[in-house]
């Protein structure tokens, strides 16, 4: 008995439309049990918890354009032991936005970050949590639809460098049935091991086999507490992008600028910090021409500007043009991946940044 050649197409059509209707099916089950797939991003920035909102409210449009934002809005309670999300009316505004643009990848925080600053005790209790608590947060990123989470654990004891690598494998592998990328927040560092013991704790080439995003912090290379001058001076930054690249996989490597600034007055431990304080950004334009201020001239324009007034004050910081100026030389030794610390540090950064996924 012969089969007709028009039966035979009919047959194999019917089965392509039932296999199609099956991938479909088993693609919109996913993505409703999960967040959706982050491709790599390219230009990222934080939103911290802080902050006055109606200084904020005219930026939150600008957040679509960056390819991923990181939100601090997650705390582990170590009395507890497990994870809570940090009320906060800036990241409620800052959510509401990022749902009108799904396609922006946006996840938490996970820090041992406190009102005081980072806090190693409690990166230490982060590294002991329990099996409920990676399922806790398994469950969270699956409710709030996170495709990305980002680890910024500073300040650690070099002891807890083992500890803290055999933690980040526990937490690839409890969130590995998720669709999400996870990035792991490291010092700067110009030679391995590093020169201060907060950067020791992340041993760069044990890291670097891990299937997770890096985030080099090109910055604080003069900071609060210290005698006063740039806080990211390009010849440092330079030192810094050359040993990561180095060490890690470029696919996987974002270096992070700063969009912020110090201003010392009379003592560094009396520091104003102006990051911390984001409706005192446009201040900082101001010292620009007030008479009383002076320019601070510094090598590079790379390094961002200084002013001083009289012998004990004054300010250095990093705008948005300093930053452009930098990614222009970065993008010379391969680099394509860029965060800005932070989302409202300067209101210009974003359109003076040559480098946008999103136009």
């Amino acid at each position: 008995m012969s089969i007709s050649p028009d039966f035979t197409r009919l047959a194999v059509h019917r089965v392509f439309i039932f296999l199609t209707v099956v991938a479909v099916s088993l693609v919109s089950h996913a993505n409703a049990d999960g967040p959706k797939p982050c491709a790599q991003p390219g230009l990222a920035t934080w939103v911290a918890e802080w902050g006055i909102p109606s200084q904020l409210s005219p930026q939150l449009s600008q957040l679509h354009r960056y390819s991923a934002v990181w939100t601090r809005d997650l705390a582990f309670h170590s009395s507890s032991r497990s994870f809570h999300q940090v009320p906060s009316s800036v990241l409620t505004e800052v959510h509401r936005e990022l749902k009108k643009t799904p396609d922006v990848c946006r996840g938490p925080v996970l820090h041992n970050a406190t009102g005081k600053g980072f806090d190693a005790s409690l990166g230490l209790e982060i590294l002991k949590m329990p099996d409920p608590a990676f399922s806790q947060l398994a469950e969270l990123v699956k409710q709030q639809g996170w495709n990305v989470l980002q680890v910024d654990l500073e300040s650690l004891p070099e002891t807890a460098a083992e500890d803290f690598e055999k933690w980040l494998a526990r937490l690839i592998k409890s969130l590995e049935p998720q669709s999400i990328r996870i990035s792991v927040v490291l010092h700067a560092k110009t030679s391995l091991p590093g020169d201060y013991e907060g950067a020791r704790f992340q041993r760069w080439d044990k890291l670097a086999a891990l299937p997770v995003d890096f985030v080099v912090m090109a910055y604080d290379y003069h900071w609060s507490t210290s005698a006063p001058g740039p806080i990211a001076p390009f010849h440092w930054v330079e030192k810094v992008a050359q040993l990561s690249k180095a060490t890690f996989s470029m696919d996987r490597l974002f270096l992070a600028l700063p969009v912020y600034g110090y201003h010392w007055k009379k003592k560094p431990g009396k520091t104003v910090t102006w990051s911390g304080r984001p409706e005192l950004a446009p201040a900082l334009a101001k010292l620009t021409s007030a008479k009383r201020w002076k320019a601070i001239q510094l090598k590079d324009s790379a390094d961002g500007m200084a002013r001083s007034r009289g012998l004990d004050e004054k300010s250095y910081w990093d705008d948005g043009k300093s930053a452009a100026d930098k990614i222009q030389r970065l993008r010379k030794l391969g680099y394509e991946k860029f965060a800005l610390w932070r989302w409202g540090g300067d209101p210009e950064a974003l359109a003076l940044t040559p480098f946008q996924v999103r136009q």
